[in-house]
């Protein structure tokens, strides 16, 4: 009976799929705070097909409700930029992935957003590496990708100040120091956008190690430079997560994000707490969490400084809820560290809305018949951790009760 269950729900998971999600989703729109200025849409895993097109189609409706609010609309992409036809797959030439239909369909959504004075940012991730061979710098050099997005640097700052236009306020100089231009206000939204494919995918660089190298180098000296300029909000934008609840998770089956696979300085910049958020990609799903800071304690033994809001934005072509991958949605083969408050393996993308008090952190997923959201809100600036507080519950129970404190009443 058992076997014929499991070949029963195998057939059914190649022929259609299914959907693992949590939290509360409604076809209606998100609720954000009537006071943001920006909006940020985050989107991942880009391989075409017919969820790509679905989800170009969605994004096309929203950049027009955003932008119609006022808000400045920024465009981030999360790695991996059409380099293969899947994840790890064969390497192609960009203008034969991008000239695929549901590809060309998101490419005219960004470049209409682009030419009407849209921002729009791209960190470069494993395939990136893989099979181009270097972080890049600028423009795409390929005609299909060209104007879908600004590259300035391997890691490089964006700064949105209130009622203004995006802008890159770093400059670092070849193995020497970085400048970050000083702020006007103490308004503005920062977006640190690093490279962290050197170190943490060791394998995709290793016939490009001098690029490899040099791009590590600008990173750390793009955090001193950080470290140095006047406090800010700021929200770190890369190809990974920090912690992930999926199966790149610490943990999980495919086991390959993790504060613990960041670079040392950019650990120690969270630790320190330079950011209120991270936005990251590769673990195809998409998961919010208000707080990753016990994920963090979980996985690597580390208490970090303040709060840490995770975005991960990985799946607007290629959804965990595919095929036989739908038996990824068995806990067992997940991460055993994060348990995000929200998380869907179906296709979409990630958009944070910021005001000067709140950040609004909305999930747009493709339901059965319909697109729906959830969203969380988080308060900005957060309060930092009490330096004596009760202890999460560690791996691999993730919703048992928290540890108390040795000096608390409940201890005693």
């Amino acid at each position: 009976m058992n076997t014929f269950i499991l070949v029963a729900c195998t057939i059914l998971a190649l022929g259609t799929g299914c959907v693992a999600h949590r939290g509360h989703w409604s076809s209606s729109p998100a609720t954000v705070s009537e006071h943001a200025t920006v909006s940020l849409v985050a989107l991942g895993g880009l391989f075409g097909g017919r969820h790509m097109r679905r989800t170009a189609a969605e994004l096309a409706g929203l950049l027009q409700r955003e932008k119609a609010t006022g808000r400045t609309v920024v465009l981030l992409w999360l790695g991996d930029l059409g380099r293969a036809h899947r994840r790890g797959g064969r390497c192609r030439p960009p203008d034969q992935i991008w000239g695929r239909s549901s590809m060309g369909q998101m490419a005219a959504v960004a470049r209409q957003h682009t030419s009407s004075g849209g921002a729009s940012y791209a960190v470069h991730g494993r395939d990136d590496w893989r099979c181009s061979g270097t972080s890049g710098t600028g423009e795409p050099e390929d005609e299909a990708s060209r104007g879908l997005w600004h590259h300035p640097a391997a890691n490089f700052v964006v700064r949105i100040e209130s009622g203004e236009r995006a802008a890159v306020v770093s400059a670092c100089s070849t193995w020497g120091p970085c400048v970050i231009e000083p702020s006007r206000t103490s308004a503005g939204t920062e977006l640190v956008f690093l490279d962290v494919t050197p170190w943490s995918y060791p394998e995709a660089v290793s016939a490009h190690k001098d690029a490899a190298a040099a791009s590590l180098h600008e990173q750390a000296q793009l955090l001193l430079a950080l470290d140095r300029a006047a406090p800010a909000t700021r929200i770190l934008v890369s190809s990974a997560a920090v912690e992930s609840g999926g199966t790149h998770g610490s943990g999980g089956i495919r086991a390959s994000v993790g504060y613990r696979r960041l670079p040392l300085p950019l650990r120690r910049a969270i630790a320190r707490g330079m950011f209120v958020g991270a936005i990251g990609g590769h673990d195809p799903a998409l998961q919010v969490a208000a707080d990753a800071s016990d994920a963090i304690r979980r996985a690597s033994r580390i208490w970090i400084h303040a709060p840490l809001f995770q975005v991960v934005s990985a799946a607007a072509s290629r959804p965990e809820s595919n095929g036989i991958r739908m038996l990824d949605r068995l806990p067992r083969r997940r991460g055993v560290t994060l348990a995000p408050d929200l998380a869907t393996t179906a296709a979409g993308f990630a958009r944070i809305t910021l005001s000067p008090t709140t950040v609004d952190l909305v999930l747009h997923r493709r339901g059965a018949w319909s697109w729906q959201q959830a969203a969380v809100r988080v308060p900005i600036p957060r309060p930092v951790h009490p330096t004596e507080g009760p202890a999460p519950a560690m791996a691999p129970c993730l919703r048992c009760e928290p540890r108390p404190s040795p000096n608390s009443t409940e201890a005693e």
